[in-house]
């Protein structure tokens, strides 16, 4: 019988040392499986189910209250089914029935008819942006429409500016139907021609494609902040691009540091870029990334057309 326990049950002091190592892991799963049936665990579970069903309740009872705070009520359905139509206005004069076909949605469009009947006045465009229920996003898309005569008589407005100085027309600058624009080529002038764009996302998309390198594909511009479905949907069909214009990065030169500028590329893909350029000399084709551990399809996809090897 000793034998048999010198045999089977005695241990040198690494394997004595394993197995601590093993019974220490086992007690904390065994306290952590502890606490997670605890009544605490479970009446914590419960008290956020019991929030949730509130909040839903709540909704049901009053779904306006729930609305954003620079939005409106509308769900994203609706707003599908209603796209945004653009005329110019005057916003002392325009129905209900033509703020929602500028995209409003009807309790923004009955908040300014109501400011208008007692008495309101918008003396300038800017005046809109007073208007609670009206955030910077629907003023910009709107700005260039905005029609406000000097006085009762119809007076032509002031012409638009652009940054060289060249006073245009405000109702003949917006692009027209069947035109397009090319987005690496433009200028901010050009781009405040097209419908919900004013001078701020103008400024948003020449700063991006300068970041980014060009566009490939106009579907990028919602990688701009705040360019959300609807602005984009508002414009699709006005914009095209041209990928010979693209700024391309060469991986046989650029440093890690010049390579996690582009807003593809982190910093450990940047660094393993370079890394691997050092220890097998020049890429001899761009399929080579392919072989890197944080580069996969996706990724190289997204990548591929602002990389070259010279």
């Amino acid at each position: 019988m000793k034998q048999f326990m010198r045999d089977y049950f005695s241990f040198n002091r690494r394997e004595r040392r394993g197995i601590s190592v093993l019974l220490g892991i086992l007690a904390l799963l065994l306290i952590a499986l502890g606490y997670m049936h605890s009544g605490d665990f479970v009446q914590g579970r419960e008290s956020v189910l019991e929030e949730a069903q509130l909040d839903q309740k709540e909704e049901i009872r009053d779904p306006i209250k729930k609305e954003q705070p620079h939005g409106t009520s509308e769900n994203p359905e609706e707003k599908k089914k209603r796209l945004p139509e653009y005329f110019c206005f005057n916003p002392n004069t325009t129905s209900q029935e033509n703020w929602e076909r500028l995209g409003l949605s009807e309790r923004q469009a009955k908040t300014i008819i109501n400011y208008v009947s007692k008495g309101g006045k918008f003396r300038k465009k800017e005046d809109l942006k007073k208007i609670y229920s009206i955030h910077d996003q629907d003023y910009d898309r709107l700005e260039h429409y905005i029609l406000i005569p000097e006085d009762s008589s119809k007076k032509a407005p002031k012409p638009f500016v652009d940054e060289k100085g060249q006073s245009k027309p405000l109702v003949s600058y917006k692009i027209k139907p069947g035109e397009h624009l090319e987005l690496n080529g433009a200028d901010s002038a050009a781009l405040i021609r097209l419908p919900c764009i004013g001078p701020a996302f103008a400024r948003r998309i020449i700063a991006y494609r300068t970041r980014i390198g060009g566009f490939v594909s106009t579907e990028q511009l919602k990688e701009i902040f705040g360019f959300d479905e609807e602005r984009f949907n508002c414009l699709s069909d006005r914009v095209e691009v041209d990928p010979d214009k693209i700024h391309k990065l060469n991986i046989n030169v650029a440093s890690a540091d010049e390579l996690k500028k582009h807003p593809y590329i982190r910093w450990n893909v940047a660094r393993l870029i370079e890394s691997y350029r050092k220890q097998h000399g020049p890429y001899r084709k761009l399929e080579e990334l392919r072989k890197l551990d944080l580069i996969d399809e996706v990724l190289f996809g997204r990548i591929l057309p602002y990389l070259s090897l010279e």
